[in-house]
């Protein structure tokens, strides 16, 4: 009677552990979207930094500086240094992004 209860046991511990891998081999093959990707962007709007803003980020107003994301008070958090007109970003979804890591690392 023992040995029954402890095969039982065992084979319940297997049959809960081969379900818990299916689980997590599912979920990692075909991983959630993060919250900022199931949003679509609003049309991407070019723009540039103005006089005031230059001033206060203290660049240098000869700079010619995209803002390529705003916060929610309009401050500039995201922007880049525009030296050709070929630089001009005309769509968001073309931005390369790098990590911090990366930026230290080169």
């Amino acid at each position: 009677m023992n040995k029954k209860i402890i095969i039982l046991i065992v084979l319940v511990v297997v049959i809960l552990s081969v379900i818990l891998l299916v689980i997590f081999l599912s979920q990692r093959n075909n991983p959630t979207p993060l919250a900022e990707d199931k949003q679509t962007p609003a049309q991407f709007k070019v723009e540039f930094l103005n006089t005031e803003e230059k001033e206060a980020l203290n660049i240098s107003p000869e700079l010619r500086i995209q803002v390529l994301q705003r916060g929610p008070n309009g401050e500039a958090l995201v922007y880049r240094v525009i030296e050709n007109e070929d630089e001009v970003v005309s769509d968001i979804s073309e931005v390369k992004t790098i990590s911090p890591n990366q930026v230290t690392e080169q």
